[in-house]
């Protein structure tokens, strides 16, 4: 689910990061923690993540959750 362009961008840091699987967390500078997918990030940024990296990202809700979306390196 893609968020629509007008959504407020929020920061956060890569929280856990499972790279072998392509998922992991951040959390918001608001402390909530958000699930994140490798599709999610924008090109070339999955690769350059790790645990403790600061992002900017998109958050939506789906029937899982929180996610974030359109992350992208702060």
């Amino acid at each position: 689910m893609m968020p629509a362009q007008h959504e407020e961008r929020m920061s956060g840091t890569v929280a856990r990061l499972i790279q072998s699987k392509g998922f992991g967390f951040i959390r918001a500078d608001t402390g909530v923690e958000l699930f994140l997918h490798m599709s999610n990030c924008l090109p070339g940024v999955w690769e350059q993540l790790a645990e403790g990296t600061a992002v900017t990202f998109v958050a939506t809700s789906t029937a899982k959750g929180s996610r974030a979306v359109l992350v992208r390196l702060a």
